[in-house]
């Protein structure tokens, strides 16, 4: 029997996917650890829990004495693992942090850094690179972020994200009855934004195309679902009470997985325009439950849908753009069918849970 030891950050929905998948499986004995985000604490507490998370990881690793380690994200948390390890170690860097996207112009995150911090990341990814057997990707646009980053032949693997249980994100019919469970409006056209308030996902975006729209389309209602409430949701509550959109939206917060599907099913269309990604979870269940979608126009997206066929592309920062779209969507019920079903058979054929979990599963049973 295999033993694998996952590490990942508290908020990677892929790598508890894959925890759960294993852990279920006859030829494998797993374990996870799951490293809390300290980004907002105080320099004393970064530093205490940076000690206290790699002593557990130490102890884990030689009383667990795991085949392989796979490590979720290039950079954190892979400054923990120690130099010298006997096991495979494969690197998992699906949160994006090998490539960011700025309008769709796809540039190094380590050039957004500058000083002791740029050094320090730097020094650290090139470090994760050199003790690496195998890292993963999931787009060629991550590829070639990590070709530019590697100095020696490393093998890279293309390996597909989890993946959507299909049987389960599906369409429904009970769309007014799920509307009136949820407590959402059911003669409105309902917009829905599935993403969290950092910066990089554009919900300043949305709320500034939620404004334009209330003072020409006054059917139009937006629902956003915040999975973690932090540092931004004042920020974000703030310029809603500023364009006095409190009637014109709902805003949930974290919402259970097994209730997220009601959400989407009780919607008219999904909008994420994040400007930088890793195939998103939550655009994938979109077009599961045949929801139309708006993303934005980067790379990444540009692999995942084509345009005008299984969802719309958008520049991630042009709120006229977003407005049109949206209203070009509200309008023309067919293009929101064919977007529609032409999603759903893209999820069918690339993005199935059980499918992509299998090669997983052979991808480390093999090493």
């Amino acid at each position: 029997m295999k033993k694998i030891l996952f590490i990942a950050p508290f908020e990677s929905v892929h790598i508890n996917r894959w925890y759960e998948f294993f852990k279920n499986s006859r030829n494998f004995d797993t374990k996870l650890i799951i490293c809390k985000s300290f980004m907002e604490n105080t320099l004393f507490s970064k530093v205490f829990y940076l000690f206290t998370i790699k002593r557990k990881v130490i102890i884990t690793i030689n009383n667990f004495e795991p085949d392989v380690v796979n490590l979720h994200t290039l950079l954190f948390p892979n400054y923990l693992l120690p130099k010298h390890i006997k096991c495979k170690t494969v690197i998992t860097p699906w949160n994006g942090d090998i490539i960011w996207h700025k309008y769709g112009k796809e540039i190094l995150l380590i050039r957004y850094i500058k000083g002791v911090a740029k050094w320090f990341k730097e020094r650290q990814i090139k470090n994760s690179l050199l003790r690496s057997d195998l890292i993963t990707y999931n787009s060629n646009a991550m590829k070639g972020g990590i070709k530019k980053l590697l100095y020696k032949n490393i093998p890279c693997e293309y390996v597909q994200v989890p993946g959507v249980n299909t049987k389960k994100w599906i369409k429904t019919e009970k769309k007014a009855y799920l509307r009136r469970e949820l407590n959402l409006p059911e003669d409105k056209f309902i917009v829905l934004s599935l993403r969290q308030l950092g910066a990089i996902y554009n919900i300043d975006i949305i709320v500034e195309a939620a404004y334009r729209l209330s003072k020409i389309e006054k059917d139009i209602f937006f629902l956003f679902i915040i999975p973690v409430l932090g540092k931004h949701t004042k920020v974000f509550k703030d310029k809603v009470s500023k364009y006095n959109l409190e009637n014109k939206m709902k805003i949930v917060g974290p919402v259970e997985y097994e209730k997220l599907v009601q959400y989407l099913q009780a919607c008219d269309i999904g909008v994420s325009i994040s400007s930088r990604d890793s195939c998103p979870q939550s655009v994938l269940e979109g077009m599961s439950t045949q929801l139309p979608m708006i993303v934005g126009d980067i790379p990444v997206m540009r692999e995942l849908v084509k345009d005008n066929y299984s969802a719309l592309l958008t520049p991630c920062r042009d709120v006229y753009l977003l407005v049109e779209k949206i209203i070009k969507l509200k309008n023309n019920k067919n293009l929101r069918e064919k977007l529609a079903k032409n999603a759903r058979e893209t999820v069918l054929e690339k993005y199935d849970y059980n499918k992509n979990m299998k090669n997983m599963y052979q991808l480390f049973l093999n090493m």
